[in-house]
């Protein structure tokens, strides 16, 4: 019984250290979460114009991660829709594709009928500098970034995000 006591405890000390040295390796830079400034991002819209998130002033921006092959996505789209009507005084909508097919995409924003003037498309798929910085990993995903640019949120509800922009 002792023996097996010792080798209980040495397998639980053995596990606490890889956990340990697994988790220390898991690194999240800084600003891609909660509390951190969010960085500029920058890219093309479909009509081939250089947009900037910074460009948006005094308003609460979410950032929507989406796709034109994402069936999720484009059941979400009327609700974003409706939510960007009711909002839009004080939220602006910055929507990043993750399509690699640029037509595709547009006939997606065309079709669905995202009405905001804020689209981009890097056309990488997940390679997606954007997707790759902030951890998007699946999709629809989004970012709510405050007045000040900080990140107060990730992820959530439109009616969250409603509740936060208040």
């Amino acid at each position: 019984m002792n023996a097996r006591w010792k080798i209980i405890s040495l397998i639980t000390v053995l596990a606490i250290i890889c956990a340990y040295f697994v988790l220390s390796t898991i690194e999240v830079e800084k600003g891609e979460e909660r509390g951190y400034k969010i960085e500029n991002i920058i890219g093309v819209n479909p009509e081939g114009k250089e947009i900037a998130l910074f460009n948006i002033k005094d308003k609460f921006i979410l950032i929507d991660f989406w796709a034109s092959w994402c069936m999720p996505c484009r059941k979400m789209n009327p609700d974003l829709v409706e939510f960007y009507k009711k909002n839009n005084s004080n939220i602006e909508i910055f929507s990043i594709s993750l399509d690699n097919d640029i037509d595709k995409w547009k006939q997606a924003i065309e079709k669905d009928g995202l009405i905001w003037a804020n689209h981009i498309c890097e056309l990488k798929g997940w390679e997606s500098p954007s997707a790759i910085k902030y951890h998007i990993e699946e999709i629809p995903n989004n970012i709510l970034v405050n007045k000040e640019g900080v990140i107060i949120g990730r992820n959530i509800d439109l009616d969250e995000i409603e509740e936060l922009c208040k």
